[in-house]
């Protein structure tokens, strides 16, 4: 199967998304009014929307031109950025200690940035791409925790997952290339493991907001999905083809989910 035609038809089908999910969130800010968190959102799909065109036409016109901090990573670091700047809105209410997940975090991004330079040679992207990165996954991990999203067992569940992963791909850039595909198929268990956890409560979330009405839930839920959208980052940095297809498949599905969980959480927050 030639996965580059792959590729092109879901970033298409993305596209497509992406341009319904701006309709839908313009449409609300023109009846509602001003909003920062539907701002937020709105300029955040926009920049997704934005690289994924970068890709298709570098791709197509250049592909072998290589630029050091080009329009599509500034899209990517807009996104993170925005979307970080969005969940800070939302759970800033929640106060709670900020412990060893910031540690985590910082850690696990020095060691994403450490294989993205390992990968593509590439410094500036990869060290700046790394930071914005960084702050977006703290945000969504401190909305997690805000919100009471997982329990202790899942949460320390799917962190042992990260940095079993992270250990993994850094071992596979020192050793010889007839064992580095018996590291890749680890890897890629671990990081489908991690997804089918994830998927898997946020279906259970999604019941339990519909079921209670709550705020309370609907932040639980806002929150899990986009601890999905950074799993499923991460594995699409990591793995390749066909997984790649598949999880960046699965990522454009998490943009409407998050979508829906967004609206649901602004909705009951004005009932408070």
């Amino acid at each position: 199967m030639d996965f580059d035609i792959v590729s092109y038809i879901i970033t298409i089908l993305q596209m497509a998304v992406l341009g319904v999910l701006i309709f839908m969130v313009g449409r609300k800010l023109k009846n509602e009014g001003s909003s920062v968190i539907l701002c937020f959102c709105l300029y955040a799909l926009i920049c997704i929307l934005l690289n994924d065109l970068y890709w298709i036409a570098s791709d197509i016109l250049k592909p072998d031109i290589r630029i050091p901090y080009g329009a599509g990573d500034i899209a990517d670091s807009g996104t993170f950025l925005l979307f970080a700047s969005m969940l800070g809105v939302i759970y800033k209410k929640e106060k709670i200690k900020y412990g060893i997940e910031t540690l985590l975090v910082i850690g696990f991004s020095i060691a994403v940035t450490v294989l993205w330079i390992g990968w593509t040679d590439e410094w500036l992207k990869n060290i700046v791409g790394g930071i914005t990165f960084a702050f977006f996954m703290w945000q969504v991990i401190i909305a997690v925790k805000k919100s009471g999203a997982l329990n202790r067992i899942e949460a320390v569940l799917l962190g042992v997952l990260s940095y079993a992963v992270i250990t993994v791909m850094i071992t596979s850039l020192y050793i010889d290339e007839e064992t580095q595909p018996t590291l890749d198929t680890i890897g890629n268990i671990i990081l489908v493991t991690g997804m089918v956890l994830i998927l898997t409560k946020s279906v259970t979330v999604f019941r339990k907001a519909i079921k209670t009405k709550t705020t309370e839930d609907a932040k639980k839920l806002l929150a899990v999905n986009f601890l999905a959208m950074i799993w499923t980052l991460n594995a699409t940095y990591m793995c390749e083809d066909p997984l790649y297809s598949i999880e960046d498949l699965i990522y454009t599905c998490l943009l409407a989910m998050m979508l829906i969980s967004l609206f649901m959480t602004i909705e009951r927050m004005k009932d408070q």
